[in-house]
């Protein structure tokens, strides 16, 4: 391929993933090609990363990390390698469970150097499973075990 063509390609990429598309055809090839469609995020808009797990080493006292695959935890759902991070306004906000199993999370807010800058108890729910983004309500919903769960005004998460 010419650099030209290269060049090319990459702006089409480009082009896709502002547009909110996910994948593409490669007419070249007659099968799709994955974009990174993060471009296409409203700008101030909470995102939902899908993140390993085992990436947040550093975790406050009395906290700990428990995702699980389903809203039926522990069991038949289990705990899950991947954990729901909200990242807004360039804070990772990981929702974290407590070492003394009570029915609330701890909301806690990493800056890009990994250190803590934030906490915030949340308050009927464990187990983290999903979060979701509500952009009408302007809202973040984070899911637990049994499906109970948090409602958290965006201004909120800080």
């Amino acid at each position: 391929m010419s650099k030209l063509t290269n060049q090319c390609a990459l702006c089409f990429a480009v082009a896709v993933s502002l547009m909110g598309i996910s994948s593409v055809s490669s007419a070249a090839e007659g099968k799709p090609s994955p974009v990174d469609n993060t471009a296409a995020v409203n700008p101030g808009e909470p995102i939902v990363n899908q993140v390993d797990a085992k990436d947040r080493t550093s975790v406050p006292r009395g906290s700990k990390v428990a995702c699980m695959t389903g809203p039926n935890s522990p069991r038949p759902d289990g705990e899950s390698t991947t954990c729901p991070v909200v990242a807004y306004d360039n804070i990772q906000f990981w929702p974290l469970s407590y070492v003394d199993n009570r029915f609330d999370m701890n909301l806690v807010g990493y800056n890009a150097d990994g250190r803590i800058v934030s906490q915030r108890p949340l308050d009927g729910a464990r187990y983290i499973w999903k979060v979701t983004v509500d952009s009408t309500a302007r809202t973040v919903t984070f899911w637990g075990q049994s499906n109970h769960t948090v409602v958290l005004p965006w201004g909120r998460l800080e």
